[in-house]
């Protein structure tokens, strides 16, 4: 590693034209200190610092000596650790520390700075050359010659050139004689007035004070002396001197100390240098000389601590914190004296320092940095007298709070009279010293080395105040208030002071913080402390649990803290569950009884009973704490509330103008509509969860909650005051179901996208345009994005489109305005995706962009295979398609024309057609390759069947006789009795395969597996929960079936997806006998549902098809195509409980289902399978959930899809045979687990994909790469310990009302 050598002459030549560019930011300074800062700031403030010759040749020197080094301990780094983004901090220390030490750059500093002192000597030597052309136009410069010549008249008494711009006055440059005389002048024994003369002179001096010279310490002394005099002249002078000091860098900060050294004298035991100071029990009056002068001190010591330079080196700033520490604890005793510890008998530098900064705004500003709070906290374990006086002073005034509390007197000890501005009694000061200890506290307490200072000893004898007393006692504080308090609570200066509210505030942060929370908050002994106001109230005898008025302000402040503590993940729990996880004796009872409690009474406190079911919102809104509190029935209840509340707001008189009491009326008017729209708010959060949803569907309130969200949502509001984001995740887990999206229609929220996506893609209106708009250079471009994603967002789940376009025909018109915006999703097919006339493009001022849009979006709505088949069969969109594509042929050959269109068109062409996991079909790029030479690989078409290029070979299933621990299990146990043993043996042998030979799960052992396991379940009471009678489908019934156009097109699908992984031997057969499979199912499964006829809802009506059958055809696919052993499984397994999940069609409007269920329109995968995916989802994977919420989009949009059309498209069919074993054999909760496992498998996608703003497009369109289930197993495995319990007893339950 070489040593660079430094060019003397081009070193001289840069070093100069750094100094020339750097000069003119040097004209304002006043000091040497001033010059410091500006040059360290230089890289800050000079935009064009790397641009100078000198940093260059830094730069290049320093890269060319260790670059190499560096270089190489990066390499060394990574390969230490596997994970380099962790501990990165740590890396880049260890990195430095050994550069730094290096030989290398040890010579390098060396050879540097000789270099750099030769040059400067050069240019100092040759100054007048140098410099005298470069700088003679500047103001404030001159030639050597005449320095030397002004040199005699610099330190006269006129005034200097440099002002001191932070005090407005000149500042006086002296020479050594003056200050001499200046210094001797300021002794003690002199006059008063020449003492006061040399004050004056030595006022303009300040900022050019040299700490370091020999007159410093007399003139300290002399300082200090004026202070101690009576004389008010002379001590203001001196003042004005340390004042004058303070906003210089120079002396600063020994100025401070000599103040701080002055007013430490003043506290002294017998010190009477100023005066006799008051008894704490005594008025504090600052009309008093010596009150006045200790105020007026201690204010400019406020002043400093205020103004701190933030580039203050740590020396410098423990020296200042030292001194003021010290300075505060003066005079405060220690427990073990006479006096109560922390509690001086005369008033103490604290009780000053409290009356101008009662909040501690010096403290808070330290402890905000960690540079600050490091040294702050380093010093005062040398000062815990400070800690122990804050915690002292709460536990008195706590104290003579219940106290007063329990006199219940009307004196408000708060209230002062102006009379007494300048007098301070002695309550006021300790009101103002509880002020600022709890402001202390609460910012030591956010910090762990803070709370190292408990345990802390209150009191002689008494037991330490541990953390949990502590906060047990912050807890009582508030739960009582005095009567004087609450009548005046109305006036700002109360509110802004309330030492309840202080403390209210104090513990709110710590409950905000969620690792604050979980070690300190979130403790039985803590919580029952909070819940011990609202227990008083449930206990009373009396009906009225909203208590006196002093019992609604204190339940206010416990409803904030308790919304605090529910706004984190561990309170939420802790609130749920206690802190030894037992549910039963968990907060939450007691919070859900007074509220239930609260509301049914008409005297109760709006404003108290909103706050507690807002706390309650907070838990029912998320899957975890509904399960806990579904068992209360809070919905019903609060939609019987709004119910009342809405009837009594319509019944309410109108006010007139000879009513005497119009603005009483019309209070009460407006209280009255504040009150319901606080319930149908709450209400309207049961929609955050997919069971939450559905509890709210059957209260009847879905359409009202969502006409009020939508009146939030135009007004772009949060969802609560907790929320940090929107409605669109509300908004995508209503537009799931089909009542949903209806509701979404009906308030306007489809219109309302449309309208935006509209305006984004073309023109809404003739409205005059500041800025033209952007030439789009990407399909969809940033200012439709957003429109994009919410329409797909409410588009995401075949339940929701076919209540939408079930049965609805295309506009049909022959002219289309250019101003004519489709206001319907019908609207956007006709104008955006079916562009097949010249009317319709000639109506588009951005044809392709607009046409390229809704080619997208047909393509995410087609990701769900019962939408494509929708489209397809109401709207024929392959074949307007393909004509399009025969359009864009090139005369006088078959080549289609290679264009952005074309391209699109293409993509959703070979999607829509061919069937099959990631690796069982070909889908083309949507985007031409990069570069000049290259051409598009795939070959375009104008008609089906595909091109061999999308058409992957895929290997038949071996004929060889399967040979594994299942075959020889099965083979063993052909004629034993299929006993829940065998079934737990079977189990096991299952996963054992599973894990290790999963390929061979399939075939004749894969339906042997499945019909003996179904034999086994349907012995048992759990799994075997439908009846199945004997009933069997006639011909004449077969014969009068006819089946769908949807089911027809699925038929075809399937067969086509059978025939291309040779399942199927021959096409022709294969589709009669599945034709006449789904009309047998059809029919036995049409017997069991209920009759429907006059429902709202098209997906309810009996005479209707709603979707395909995707697991009929599943197992059709499994058996080769056997109809008859395919019908047999199907007619066992219908009486699984398993079958109501992994088989959808089978429990459409069953009958086996309660009504209320049915007549809902949610099926219970969604308020089932999805809400215990999106519970398990926020316990253990809770990155996955967050960016699924931060996104705007459920999971069980997605999850609903994958299981209704058992994850075609997404998997091979490998993957999906073993996910129907899984669920067949080990359980359906099983179902659950695999989709928990799916989306951890994408974690880093799913945030990759969250942070590109594309999370919807990817995670519908994409298929699940690479995905064995078998690698997998282990993970599903642990989370059945965890859940079981809760997951698999749920779905037992869908039978029960």
């Amino acid at each position: 590693m070489s040593e660079p050598k430094f060019d003397e002459k081009e070193l001289t030549v840069s070093l100069k034209k750094l100094i020339l560019g750097f000069s003119p930011r040097l004209q304002n300074v006043s000091s040497t200190d001033e010059a410091q800062q500006v040059l360290l700031q230089l890289e800050e403030l000079d935009e064009n610092f790397h641009r100078y010759g000198f940093v260059k040749m830094l730069q290049s020197c320093i890269e060319e000596a260790v670059g190499p080094l560096i270089d190489e301990e990066i390499t060394k780094q990574s390969n230490a650790s596997s994970d380099l983004a962790f501990g990165q901090e740590t890396a880049v220390n260890a990195i430095t520390s050994k550069v730094l030490e290096s030989q290398a750059f040890i010579g390098l500093a060396e050879d540097f700075k000789r270099s750099v002192s030769v040059a400067c000597e050069n240019l100092l030597t040759n100054y007048d050359q140098e410099f005298s052309n470069s700088l003679g136009g500047l103001p404030g410069t001159a030639s050597r010659q005449d320095h030397q010549k002004k040199s005699e008249v610099l330190f006269s008494d006129g005034e200097s050139s440099v002002g001191d711009s932070s005090s407005g006055h000149s500042t006086v440059f002296f020479n050594s004689e003056m200050l001499q005389t200046v210094t001797q002048n300021l002794v003690k024994r002199n006059p008063v007035e020449v003492r006061k003369s040399a004050l004056r002179e030595l006022s303009h001096l300040t900022g050019l004070l040299d700490v370091q010279s020999d007159v410093w310490k007399s003139i300290r002394s002399g300082l200090l002396d004026a202070l101690m005099e009576p004389d008010d002249e002379l001590w203001n002078m001196s003042l004005k001197v340390f004042g004058r000091g303070f906003s210089s860098n120079n002396c600063n900060k020994e100025l401070y100390k000599a103040l701080v050294e002055f007013l430490s004298s003043q506290f002294l035991p017998g010190s009477k240098a100023v005066g006799v100071l008051p008894k704490v029990k005594q008025d504090l009056d600052c009309r008093q000389s010596h009150v006045a002068k200790l105020m007026k001190a201690f204010h400019l010591l406020y002043e400093f601590q205020m103004q701190i330079p933030p580039r203050y080196s740590e020396r410098s700033l423990e020296d200042i914190l030292g001194v003021t520490l010290g300075l505060l604890a003066c005079n405060l005793t220690t427990p073990s004296s006479s006096s109560p510890a922390g509690i001086a008998s005369t008033v103490s530098p604290l009780n000053f320092f409290t009356l101008l900064d009662p909040k501690a705004t010096w403290f808070v500003k330290l402890m905000h940095g960690h540079f600050g709070r490091s040294i702050l906290l380093k010093l005062l374990e040398k000062h815990r007298s400070l800690v122990e006086s804050c915690v002292c002073c709460f536990v008195e005034y706590s104290e003579l709070w219940i106290r007063h509390c329990e006199k219940q007197t009307n004196e408000n000890p708060l209230s002062h009279s102006e009379s007494q501005k300048l007098t301070y009694t002695s309550a006021e000061l300790n009101f103002a010293y509880f002020v600022h200890s709890v402001s202390i506290l609460s910012r030591l307490l956010l910090f762990e080395q803070g709370r190292k200072f408990f345990p802390v000893v209150a009191k002689t004898g008494a037991e330490p105040v541990t953390l949990t007393s502590f906060l047990i006692a912050l807890i009582n504080f508030i739960s009582r208030r005095p009567t004087a308090l609450v009548q005046n609570e109305k006036n700002s200066e109360v509110e802004t002071f309330d030492p309840a509210g202080l403390v209210t505030d104090l513990l709110k942060k710590l409950c905000m913080s969620e690792d604050i929370c979980r070690k300190c908050i979130c403790q039985d002994a803590v919580t029952s402390a909070l819940f011990a106001p609202i227990k008083e109230c449930l206990d009373k005898k009396s009906n009225n649990v909203s208590g006196v008025k002093q019992g609604e302000s204190a339940l206010n402040h416990v409803a904030e803290l308790l919304s605090s503590i529910a706004s984190s993940s561990c309170g939420r729990h802790h609130l749920l569950y206690g802190e030894n996880q037992n549910v039963e004796a968990a907060p939450i009872h007691i919070l859900v009884s007074y509220a239930k409690k609260a509301i049914d009474e008409e005297s109760s406190c709006k404003t108290l009973v909103g706050n507690i079911i807002f706390v309650c919102r907070q838990l029912y809104s998320s899957c975890i704490g509904l399960l806990v509190m579904e068992k209360y029935h809070l919905h019903e209840l609060l939609y019987t509330s709004w119910r009342a509340a809405s009837r009594e707001a319509e019944n309410a008189a109108t006010p007139t103008p000879t009513d005497n009491a119009v603005a009483m009326t019309s209070r009460d008017s407006r209280s009255k509509m504040q009150w319901e729209e606080m319930l149908l708010d709450n209400l309207l959060n049961f929609a955050s969860t997919p069971k939450g949803l559905l509890l709210l569907q059957q209260t009847g309130a879905l359409g009202e909650c969502v006409s009020y969200m939508y009146s939030r949502y135009v007004r772009k509001l949060q969802v609560s005051k907790c929320e940090k984001f929107g409605y669109g995740y509300m908004m995508s887990q209503i537009a799931s179901t089909a009542p949903g999206i209806l509701a979404l229609q009906n308030a306007g929220f489809i219109a309302t996208v449309i309208k935006s996506l509209w305006g984004a893609l073309e023109v809404v209106d003739d409205s005059p345009v500041v800025l033209a708009k952007s030439w789009p250079v990407t399909p969809i471009d940033k200012t439709s994005k957003k429109p994009f994603t919410n329409l797909i967002n409410l588009l995401s789940s075949f339940l929701s489109i076919y209540e939408i376009l079930g049965e609805k025909a295309l506009p049909t018109q022959t002219e289309y305005s250019v101003r004519q915006a489709p206001d319907s999703v019908v609207g956007v097919l006709d104008r955006l995706v079916f562009v097949d006339s010249n009317a319709k493009i000639s109506s588009l001022f951005n044809y392709e962009q607009s046409h390229v849009f809704g080619l997208r979006l047909l393509s995410i709505m087609t990701s769900c295979l019962d939408t494509l088949l929708l489209l397809e069969t109401q709207y024929g969109f392959q074949a307007k398609l393909l004509q399009s594509q025969a359009e864009n042929v090139i005369e006088g050959s078959k080549t289609v024309m290679i264009d952005m269109l074309s391209l699109e068109r293409n993509y959703i062409l070979v999607k829509t057609y061919l069937i099959g996991g990631p690796s069982e079909r070909v889908i083309p790029s949507r985007t031409l390759p990069p570069g000049l030479n290259t051409s598009f690989s795939m070959t375009l078409f104008s008609s089906y069947p595909l091109p061999s290029d999308y058409v992957p070979n895929v290997s038949a299933k071996s004929s060889q006789k399967e040979d594994n621990e299942l075959v020889r299990f099965l083979d063993e146990t052909k004629k034993a009795e299929l006993t829940p043993s065998w079934l737990e043996k079977c189990q096991k042998v299952f996963v054992g395969v599973l894990s290790s030979r999963a390929d061979q799960i399939l075939g004749n052992c894969f339906l042997d597996l499945l019909d003996r396991v179904v034999a086994a379940n349907a012995q048992l009471q759990t799994e075997a929960i439908f009846s199945t009678s004997d009933y069997s489908v006639t011909d004449v019934a077969l014969k009068n079936c006819k089946l769908s156009p949807v089911q027809l097109n699925g038929i075809q699908l399937t067969i086509r997806y059978g025939c291309h992984l040779k399942l199927l031997s021959s096409a022709k057969d294969a589709k009669e006998k599945l034709t006449q499979l789904i009309k047998k199912c059809t029919v036995y499964l049409q017997h069991q549902r209920l009759d429907h006829s006059n429902h709202w809802l098209q997906c309810l009506s009996p005479d209707r098809s709603v979707g395909f059958d995707w697991f009929v055809a599943t197992i059709f696919l499994t058996t080769g195509g056997n109809a008859d052993r395919s019908w047999k499984f199907l007619f066992k397994f219908s009486s699984m409980m398993t079958s109501a999940f992994v088989w959808m069609q089978r429990i459409h409007c069953s009958v086996h289902l309660p009504a209320s269920l049915v007549q809902s329109g949610i099926p219970p995968v969604f308020f089932v399978t999805c809400h215990n995916i999106e519970y398990i989802l926020q316990t253990e994977l809770p990155h996955v959930y967050s960016t699924f919420k931060m996104s705007g989009f459920s999971p069980a949009q997605i999850c609903q899809q994958w299981i209704r059309q058992c994850f075609w498209n997404y998997l091979d069919w490998s993957q999906i045979c073993q996910y129907l074993a899984l669920c067949i054999v080990l359980g359906a909760d099983y179902q659950v687990y695999l989709c928990i496992a799916i989306l951890k498998y994408l974690h880093r996608d799913l945030m990759q994909q969250m942070q590109d703003k594309n999370l919807i497009v990817f995670i519908k369109e994409e298929p699940i790469r690479d995905f064995h289930v078998e690698n997998h197993i282990e993970y599903m495995q642990q989370l059945e310990k965890k859940f079981r319990s809760v997951v698999l007893v749920a779905m037992q339950n869908i039978t029960k009302a």
